[in-house]
């Protein structure tokens, strides 16, 4: 891990100061070793610019949002990746801006930021597998960062029929994000990609900033527990996944990693 000491720093603070811009930023040197902050920075920069040329005085929050969508979607290209989703260039902010294409997490990270520089404040949804916006001050207006619609009720009850009761609240399924809860999901994205890759170093990097973030969070330490295991890490194992049934024992994972402990105890027995 590249940015152990800043990560902390940043898991310090309160929510309202975490700056997810910049915990995209360090996360992207951790992705690719070429990583470049200023190409970022300035077409994150570029990109507001080219938007509020588009703007006309007295326009309303919606028209704004639909102009901003317009210009990033359509004359920018800017779209959601579903023929590669799993991907991890699709969650580096800096692949995403080169190939105009990601998941719904970084191009939300994208719009987040482009809306800030442009004065239009835009908060997450934690919806389950399909991460949205809201504006902060119409919070009927929601936007969905895959594909760039702005949605009404409907739409956004349609795109969610699967996890939404009919007669439910969207408040109720809908609930916001809040800046860790963000971070948390993009890291998580990262370390499941690069778990169904196999790449189970890069896995452990992000498995390992998470539990920065979330110290006692039990799914976080069983899922480092199975990756250090994977990775031979006998012993840092051990310690995740016992902690983990600590924690969880009544988690439906519990019973079936308490025989991969079994297991692993037997193992580490082996060796003396």
């Amino acid at each position: 891990m590249k940015n152990e000491s800043k990560y902390r720093a940043i898991a310090a603070l309160n929510d309202e100061d975490i700056d997810l811009f910049e915990v995209a930023l360090l996360y992207g040197e951790e992705i690719d070793e070429n990583f470049c902050r200023d190409f970022v920075a300035g077409e994150i920069e570029r990109l507001a610019e080219t938007v509020s040329l588009s703007f006309d005085e007295g326009m309303s929050l919606k028209d704004k949002l639909e102009t901003m969508q317009e210009v990033l979607f359509t004359t920018e290209g800017f779209c959601g990746n579903k023929d590669d989703y799993y991907n991890p260039s699709n969650s580096n902010i800096a692949e995403v801006l080169k190939s105009k294409t990601g998941i719904p997490i970084s191009l939300a990270l994208v719009l987040k930021e482009v809306s800030r520089r442009l004065g239009i404040g835009l908060v997450g949804l934690n919806a389950p597998g399909h991460f949205l916006l809201q504006s902060a001050d119409q919070p009927e207006l929601v936007v969905d960062p895959f594909s760039g619609d702005l949605l009404s009720e409907i739409e956004t009850r349609l795109l969610l029929s699967d996890l939404i009761p009919e007669d439910a609240s969207l408040e109720e399924y809908l609930p916001p994000a809040s800046n860790r809860d963000f971070v948390i999901r993009m890291l998580g994205n990262l370390k499941h990609v690069y778990m169904l890759d196999e790449n189970l170093e890069k896995a452990l990097v992000f498995a390992d900033i998470i539990l920065i973030f979330l110290p006692e969070e039990p799914a976080a330490l069983r899922d480092r527990g199975l990756i250090r295991q994977g990775l031979e890490q006998f012993y840092g194992a051990k310690e995740d996944l016992e902690r983990y049934l600590e924690l969880a024992p009544e988690d439906p994972f519990a019973p079936a990693i308490a025989e991969k402990l079994d297991d692993l105890n037997a193992h580490i027995k082996g060796f003396h």
